[in-house]
């Protein structure tokens, strides 16, 4: 573990010094003009978690969330504290030691994040927690996330984006992620080309093609502390006996319609998981306006599957190399979905996606969220993904399932009320409820 973090950190170390370098020189950014800013916020409320015997266990939760941001630097820290009806800090496992305060890992994990630049712009590096990765068009990684245990298991990720256009040289780039840079096992890297960047025509200039690796070294990585293994192969050892699975692929983008108002672009991927199976994808996204259409078709030949590595793959990572076996046939799989904005007010999304002949039954991933200030001192929002349906009470029987409800009032310039109720894969591998209920200072 030890040789892999410190390689991962001397990659941030080196891509964030490069880019210091770089910005300054091609950029021309002036050290001394940035200024230290620095912003307190305090959570007071109540936090209720099912544990994995299925018992309602509530706490009293005490959040203080520093961040300071110096120039494009910026840090947070998340020290939060949830006692029992004893005053005991949280111990969900019943091991006899708090959760998250028993080790020199955990304390390292109280990093919310640390960041260089915005993810718009040509250097972007972020090391933390992170709610959805997409690798080109998501055929090996689509909406992967760190923070599926989240705050039971904390990990401190990695993901990065280089633009050549740092340095006026806009025809090539490279972006990765990371799943947690004490115990890097999940690691993902595309480079992309453009090779008409330079010319004017917006369609040929956006031309872009993509090649990624994407593997995972620790397939039996183990989370519940009720593994009898656990004490012995817990993040951040890795598991004897745990699979590497590794997926390669190719990505091409092609934009048809450029215009302001206007984009319409075709794609396509094609992925290898090494010693397992080939598949692809051909699909296209059309937007105008508010609202975006995306369209897949997806042939996916013997022990493959379409993004390998998605939103629940941590809970998952374990029985898929397993499951890969078991797809001994071609088959023929789709996506459909949309984005869009209704009345500057709200922002609806909405996928389906199948692979019929395998038989799982289709998947949904849908959300509505209210734009900032369309509804005044109220914000809320929800976010619903459910794989394997295959009827209609599945839609509403919890299991596979990942469900967010956030509802939050703003009662003063610098307070506010949230409820937030949750419904994910636990560290069990079972889904299990989370609630809290908390006001919210800001200074």
């Amino acid at each position: 573990m030890g040789k892999k973090a410190f390689r991962v950190m001397l990659l941030l170390f080196g891509v964030i010094t490069m880019g210091t370098v770089a910005s300054a020189q091609s950029l021309e950014i002036e050290p001394e003009k940035a200024e230290f800013e620095f912003d307190m916020n305090i959570g007071v409320g109540l936090a209720s978690y099912e544990d994995a015997s299925g018992t309602n266990r509530a706490y009293q939760k005490l959040s203080f969330l520093p961040e300071f941001s110096w120039g494009k630097f910026g840090a947070g820290v998340d020290l939060t504290f949830e006692f029992d009806g004893e005053f005991r800090l949280r111990d969900l496992d019943g091991d006899g030691k708090a959760d998250g305060w028993s080790s020199v890992y955990d304390y390292v994990y109280k990093i919310d994040y640390i960041r260089y630049g915005l993810p718009t712009e040509p250097l972007y590096v972020m090391a933390g927690r992170y709610d959805s990765y997409t690798l080109a068009h998501g055929l090996i990684m689509d909406d992967f996330s760190n923070t599926l245990f989240f705050p039971q298991v904390r990990q401190l990720g990695l993901t990065y984006r280089l633009d050549g256009a740092l340095f006026d040289f806009p025809y090539l780039g490279l972006e990765g992620v990371v799943d947690d840079l004490l115990d890097w096992d999940i690691i993902g890297t595309r480079l992309y080309v453009r090779p008409f960047s330079g010319l004017d025509d917006p369609a040929l200039s956006g031309i872009e093609l993509g090649a990624s690796i994407v593997t995972d070294l620790d397939t039996g990585e183990i989370y519940d502390p009720k593994n009898p293994d656990y004490s012995s192969y817990s993040s951040p050892l890795d598991y004897p006996s745990g699979d590497t699975v590794t997926e390669i692929g190719i990505d091409v983008e092609v934009p048809i319609i450029a215009r302001q108002k206007t984009k319409l672009a075709a794609y396509a991927d094609w992925a290898l998981i090494l010693n397992r199976g080939t598949g692809g994808l051909a699909g296209a996204d059309f937007t105008y306006r508010w609202f975006t259409l995306t369209g897949q078709l997806r042939l996916l030949g013997p022990r493959f599957t379409v993004s390998y590595f998605g939103p629940f793959y941590e809970a998952l990572r374990a029985q898929k190399p397993g499951e890969l076996e078991s797809y001994d046939t071609f088959a023929l799989g789709y996506l459909a979905g949309t984005k869009m904005v209704l009345f500057d007010t709200v922002r609806f999304v909405f996928y389906l996606s199948d692979v019929p002949s395998r038989g799982s039954g289709p998947g949904i991933s849908t959300g509505l969220y209210s734009v900032e200030g369309a509804l005044g001192k109220l914000d809320a929002g929800i976010r619903y993904d459910r794989r394997n349906i295959k009827s209609f009470s599945d839609l509403t029987s919890g299991d596979d399932t990942f469900l967010k409800i956030m509802v939050g009032y703003r009662i003063s310039r610098s307070a506010r009320i949230v409820l937030t109720y949750q419904r994910a894969y636990g560290p069990s591998g079972e889904c299990q409820d989370k609630t809290f209920c908390e006001t919210q200072f800001s200074f």
